[in-house]
């Protein structure tokens, strides 16, 4: 690192150590009381507090000068990547022709914050934060964009929505728990926020059957491999509705065809599969809606997490394949079983009950 960072990181503004990239030969001082206004510029100025003003993605070095001045040196970024150096970071990119520090997103610290990595900073998308070490902890510096909260990061996908309605499908930190998870998000089908719980893909495991179980974490996306939190978000977040987004190959099997079950302000009790009326049940991409909808569970099969069916058919019938409206996508923790059927009478293999012949493939969500 050249001369005229050094002094400025010896004189106590740790706060950016980029690597040894950053070419200062191009950097320039700006005398006055206030650093230059310039819209998103990212200002660290060096005092008792270190404090952060988000204003154009350049990055302004700052101190007091004795005089009572403040000295403000842009810093001029070449090189590809901000890489380790001997004690900090800055991870993410460095962009040459427009002097812009892109830090990558990060659910949790890069490192330990200790008096030998005082300095290291990170950008926390979900709260729209930079956090940087003062060599005890990661403390907060600035906020940026509309995921900014004053009471912390978004808990679900619905949430993450309210905040910036322009939010496309994909994956986003929410923190449902004590720790940030990185989940996937349906923005688009009937108003979005739908935080994805669960998947199965019995195609990817080269097996029918596969039993997709309940957890008793909160899953990042990537790890919804036949799994899910369904059942703990139903018990501990309070939803109100669900969507049952089917994948399985072939047009016979409902393939692309999305269910949507809203049980609203009057929740059934997980697992207790009382015959629950349920308020809706419809199927958004046939446009059917069913009656007598309820939370009820085949004979038998009395540990799957979220079975429905239609017709005011209730719990411990048998055959009816034709009224089960899904049975068996999820299931409890030590539980047996499998996803059985998906539409009811939509499905003609539901009719034939031939339809767990197929490979089932499916996200689950709630909201």
């Amino acid at each position: 690192m050249n001369k005229g960072v050094n002094h400025i990181h010896k004189a106590g503004l740790t706060v950016f150590a980029l690597a040894a990239s950053l070419s200062c030969s191009s950097v320039h001082t700006v005398h006055g009381t206030n650093p230059p206004v310039l819209r998103n510029t990212w200002i660290v100025k060096e005092s008792s507090l270190l404090h952060l003003i988000p204003l154009e993605s350049e990055v302004y070095f700052c101190s007091d000068g004795a005089d009572g001045t403040t000295n403000c040196k842009r810093a001029k970024m070449t090189g590809a990547d901000a890489a380790m150096n001997s004690e900090h970071s800055a991870a993410g990119s460095v962009n040459a022709s427009s002097s812009v520090v892109r830090f990558n997103a990060s659910a949790q610290p890069p490192s330990r914050c200790t008096a030998n990595t005082t300095g290291v900073a990170y950008f926390d998308a979900s709260t729209g934060a930079l956090f940087v070490c003062n060599g005890t902890a990661f403390t907060r510096l600035g906020s940026t964009g509309p995921n900014h909260r004053s009471d912390g990061p978004p808990r679900s996908c619905k949430e993450v929505l309210e905040r910036d309605n322009k939010r496309k499908n994909g994956l986003y930190w929410i923190k449902p728990g004590s720790k940030l998870i990185q989940a996937h998000c349906d923005m688009g089908i009937d108003g979005g926020g739908w935080t994805r719980c669960g998947s199965i893909n019995e195609a990817a495991a080269n097996a029918r059957h596969v039993i997709v179980r309940e957890s008793k974490h909160y899953l990042a996306a990537k790890k919804l491999h036949n799994a899910s939190f369904c059942g703990k978000w139903f018990t501990e977040q309070a939803p109100r509705e669900m969507l049952v987004h089917n994948l399985t190959k072939g047009e016979q099997y409902g393939e692309g065809q999305v269910l949507h079950i809203r049980w609203g302000d009057s929740p059934f009790t997980y697992l207790k599969y009382d015959s629950h009326p349920i308020e809706l049940c419809r199927n958004l991409t046939t446009d059917v809606s069913y009656p007598n909808c309820r939370y009820a569970a085949h004979i038998g099969w009395a540990d799957t997490t979220f079975s429905f069916t239609i017709g005011n058919v209730k719990t411990n019938y048998s055959g009816k394949a034709e009224h089960r409206l899904m049975l068996g996508p999820t299931v409890k923790r030590g539980g047996r079983g499998y996803w059985h059927n998906f539409g009811a009478d939509s499905n003609k293999h539901n009719r034939r009950n031939s339809w767990h012949q197929a490979k089932a493939m499916g996200h689950f969500y709630m909201r």
